[in-house]
């Protein structure tokens, strides 16, 4: 790799004034995850070429490797104010907007430009599809991801996020087949094995799901979405000492950071309520 740097240095020295070469420095410290030295040569390369938009949507993707989503966001509007076609600026700024702000409304526009662009990007179909996931529009959202999946079968994402679709939509057999597929492509999903145990409890399975949610703690046993699963398992079976047992670990791993310990402390709650009656 330092070859690479050396060879690239060379060039420069031939090239002071060539912006893709700077650019391409910047690219070296980039993949050696160096996003400081990447940010200085994207902006020396900018400095040579004002309107070199590849330099402005590298040096968002540096930004936004460092959690600096807002200087990422402005680089990438920078290089799509450059260049209105430049696909991947505008799949990043979807991307951001949604998963970062979970604002639909602006990740929408950019993200249909993507595939306007390109019809074949996966990865802005299935950004669409949860956008149209959050807005509860459960039919285009499905649409959307299954044909993330028709252009590219081989993404365990895509496949686990329809099967969450189908979950909301109580269509718990269908959403058993796609997480059965992430399964298959990535056998070591800790979240699926649980998500699968949630769908089995919910067909009143429960031999099957202890059996899942088991596998998803044996991967991960600092998931409290398991312990919660479990637990709710236990409450079914009549187990009550041990769903106990777990939901206490839930409140306690989850730190009161989320719903899932208000939920947990409901819980236990009801489960405190009913031994009080027990012992009456």
């Amino acid at each position: 790799m330092e070859n690479m740097l050396n060879k690239l240095n060379a060039e420069l020295d031939k090239n002071p004034d060539n912006a893709e070469i700077i650019k391409n420095i910047g690219n070296y410290y980039y993949s050696n995850n160096n996003y400081d030295e990447a940010i200085n040569y994207y902006k020396k390369s900018i400095e040579k070429d004002s309107s070199f938009y590849k330099s402005y949507y590298n040096l968002g993707n540096t930004y936004y490797m460092q959690n600096n989503f807002e200087a990422a966001l402005e680089n990438w509007f920078t290089a799509v104010k450059i260049n209105p076609e430049h696909e991947k600026s505008h799949y990043n700024i979807g991307f951001t907007y949604l998963n970062q702000y979970k604002n639909v409304s602006k990740a929408l526009p950019h993200l249909q430009k993507a595939i306007e662009i390109n019809g074949e990007n996966s990865l802005a179909l299935n950004c669409m599809g949860l956008c149209y996931f959050e807005n509860e529009n459960f039919e285009l959202a499905e649409n959307f991801l299954k044909k993330a999946i028709e252009i590219d079968s081989f993404n365990p994402e895509f496949f686990y996020n329809l099967g969450n679709l189908y979950y909301e939509i109580k269509k718990y057999k269908k959403a058993l087949d796609c997480y059965k597929k992430v399964i298959e492509l990535d056998s070591h999903d800790h979240k699926t094995y649980n998500n699968m145990a949630d769908c089995y409890l919910k067909q009143n399975l429960c031999e099957k799901a202890m059996d899942f949610v088991e596998k998803s703690l044996s991967i991960n046993p600092d998931y409290p979405s398991s312990y919660c699963t479990r637990g709710e398992i236990f409450m079914a079976i009549n187990d009550f000492p041990q769903a106990l047992k777990d939901f206490e670990t839930v409140v306690k791993m989850d730190n009161d950071s989320t719903i899932l310990s208000s939920y947990a402390k409901s819980i236990i709650a009801d489960i405190m309520a009913r031994n009080g009656a027990d012992k009456c």
